[in-house]
């Protein structure tokens, strides 16, 4: 019950500045972290390394998010994921439903079947379920309980989350040296990933449909994610956030991923 109810304080008092999003102010540049000195350590100084530790640890204590480039994914990989996505929601509804598994965490979730409005309440009758639609493939691709979609898609998305791995596992390495920073401890660089055991990662390529009667809705209600961390990337501009008390509109610019840190590692760390 914590959080939903210390979101919906940050949310409220954000609305009361304005509920539309800007652009950051000209003097202000969005955080954009390169991550390349994890990722080749041997390329890379102990100095270049705590630098990229100290730009993560500023933004986690603030907005709680950033983006990042030198994580090793290509454009062509994008652009094969964000192709295939694209063909795969033009088909008609009656082709996707052949990819639903009745799982949302495997193959197709039709339109307006999650709803952030359980936890995350909202008073439009037109936003109790969420606009988009997904397809979702958990990590490792050839797990048993995924959905194989057309052969575009499960291809890009396969060979997209397995990138992932490798991304995550740099973020949440960059997270243990912050946390050690700030709390003045020593902490392997594996920690926060070895506390999490088994856990996969899962991998949604969603679509947020314009829907005749539902302009004036909010396509996923203000939340904060429950997991980590969140690696967002995206096609088209959308993506909205609080800083410093009002919403802004986040630049995603080619090639850059967004990260969001969650709830369970705020709770981990005491904030």
């Amino acid at each position: 019950k914590y959080f939903p109810a210390q979101i919906k304080r940050i949310v409220d008092a954000a609305d009361a500045i304005s509920p539309d999003a800007i652009d950051l102010p000209d003097n202000h540049s969005y955080p954009v972290i390169d991550i390349s000195p994890w990722l080749n350590p041997s390329m890379s100084s102990d100095e270049d390394r705590e630098q990229v530790v100290q730009q993560v640890l500023n933004e986690a204590r603030s907005s709680g998010s950033f983006n990042i480039i030198g994580h090793g994914i290509d454009d062509a990989l994008f652009n094969s994921l964000y192709a295939s996505a694209r063909i795969f929601f033009s088909m008609s509804m009656e082709q996707k439903m052949g990819y639903s598994s009745g799982n949302n965490r495997a193959g197709y979730v039709a339109y307006r079947n999650e709803s952030v409005a359980s936890v995350h309440k909202s008073g439009s009758s037109k936003e109790q379920k969420d606009l988009r639609e997904l397809f979702s493939m958990s990590f490792p691709p050839n797990n048993d309980a995924n959905v194989h979609g057309p052969p575009e898609l499960h291809d890009a998305m396969s060979q997209y989350i397995e990138r992932l791995q490798v991304v995550e596992r740099a973020v949440k390495q960059i997270l243990t040296a912050a946390l050690s920073s700030a709390k003045d401890i020593d902490l392997p660089t594996t920690y926060l990933k070895d506390v999490e055991g088994n856990e996969t990662g899962l991998l949604r390529a969603s679509r947020y449909p314009s829907t005749p009667g539902f302009e004036d809705a909010t396509k996923l209600l203000p939340h904060s994610d429950f997991g980590t961390i969140t690696i967002i990337a995206s096609s088209e501009e959308g993506l909205e956030e609080i800083r410093e008390g009002r919403w802004y509109r986040v630049p995603m610019g080619i090639g850059e991923l967004h990260v969001n840190v969650g709830e369970t590692y705020t709770m981990w760390s005491n904030g």
